[in-house]
């Protein structure tokens, strides 16, 4: 079992502060994982992720497997104890396991880890929560690759605009590749599509955003020409 092995390295105590890049994969199936709902006895879970948590330098983390069983909590936790990350890729295969992480765990994942440049995550974009102004930090601009895998949507206007709110310089938003498979499966192609249209709409709002930018600086400017002329 993966937690077993997880717990043999975390028990070599010098790699605690030395392991920088750990890359996985698990996935033993022979083609496309079956679309049927996938027994959690399959799915990686909070208790064995949190075998990792001693290698507190990791910059690297790749992990291919059936699916995960996480939710924003510990992503929240994993971004804390692991702030030096650049790549994280949380890579489930299957598309019938419904993620319990949300679009909150993009925003947790950005606080804390101002350099992670690479993330693929799954997630449950059904709903869109307000971003929370009061406590977000300077942009995450390192942000240039973001896979969301078999994640549900309803609305991708309003999910580009919250991802785009997080990652300012990203420029688009990719999916799991099944251009080679699950034929019979017309939801997930029907997925993919509203994610074409989140990512079709993430330059728009990042270019509103900057223009929007731009005009602050100058109405900033006006103001200061304005009262340096009136002392």
């Amino acid at each position: 079992m993966l937690s077993d092995f997880f717990s043999t390295l975390q028990k070599c105590r010098r790699l605690h502060s030395s392991l920088a890049t750990l890359d996985l994969d698990t996935y033993q199936y022979g083609g496309n994982p079956p679309v049927q709902p996938t027994p959690l006895l399959y799915l990686i879970d909070t208790p064995t992720l949190r075998l990792l948590f001693c290698f507190q330098n990791l910059t690297c983390l790749i992990i291919c497997a059936v699916g995960f069983n996480l939710d924003d909590s510990v992503i929240a936790e994993m971004a804390r104890r692991w702030p030096q990350l650049c790549i994280l890729q949380l890579i489930g295969r299957s598309p019938s396991t419904v993620p319990c992480t949300t679009l909150k765990s993009l925003e947790v994942l950005a606080r804390p880890c101002p350099h992670l440049e690479s993330l693929f995550i799954s997630i449950d974009a059904s709903e869109v929560p307000e971003l929370d102004r009061t406590s977000l930090p300077p942009a995450q601009t390192a942000m240039v690759d973001l896979n969301v895998g078999h994640s549900p949507l309803s609305n991708p206007l309003s999910v580009a605009r919250y991802i785009s709110g997080i990652f300012t310089d990203l420029d688009s938003v990719s999916t799991y590749d099944t251009s080679h498979g699950y034929d019979d499966y017309t939801e997930i192609e029907e997925t993919e599509e509203l994610w074409a249209d989140v990512n079709a709409h993430i330059p728009i709002v990042k270019g509103i955003r900057e223009e929007g930018r731009s005009w602050e600086k100058l109405r900033g400017s006006s103001a200061a020409v304005v009262s340096v002329s009136h002392t």
